[in-house]
């Protein structure tokens, strides 16, 4: 698995691109997300973007499927010590992975798009110390080791 893309559940319309405007990272396209009740604003890079994530219609986000990413949940929760923070892993170029068996579920969004869901991780995912904030980021993901990590 390698990295797709870091969101950061934000504001409405995601005022804090502006942080990033100033300092010279250009934005992409922004996007919405049909059935997820989400939009965004993006910053591409070479081989991931940052995404800038608010939900627009919270009837949409609560429904199901969508109710199962907790997206509305983090996102009204956000200020309240909810983590605002997701990475979203796509298979490597030369291999396909898959989450090990009951520690993830998949989620299939209209048009076959299907997201591994930590189970281990609740709204409040990253709350606690850099210890515990650590522990849970990764236990949370898991990848095979490649020839490429004992050159590191």
């Amino acid at each position: 698995m390698e990295l797709d893309h870091v969101f950061i559940l934000c504001d409405e319309g995601a005022p804090e691109a502006e942080a990033l405007l100033r300092i010279g990272v250009r934005e992409g396209t922004g996007n919405t997300h049909p059935g997820q009740g989400t939009a965004c604003r993006r910053f591409f890079f070479t081989n991931a973007y940052l995404e800038l994530l608010w939900v627009v219609d919270s009837v949409e986000a609560g429904s199901e499927p969508a109710r199962r990413t907790r997206l509305l949940d983090r996102w009204a929760l956000r200020r309240a010590g909810a983590c605002p923070f997701g990475v979203m892993l796509r298979p490597s170029i030369d291999s396909v992975e898959t989450s090990p068996t009951g520690r993830s579920r998949v989620w299939h969004s209209p048009g076959s798009i299907s997201f591994a869901i930590s189970r281990k991780s609740g709204v409040a995912a990253g709350m606690g110390s850099a210890n515990e904030r650590r522990r849970t980021s990764v236990s949370s993901i898991s990848r095979k080791a490649s020839p490429k990590d004992s050159t590191r």
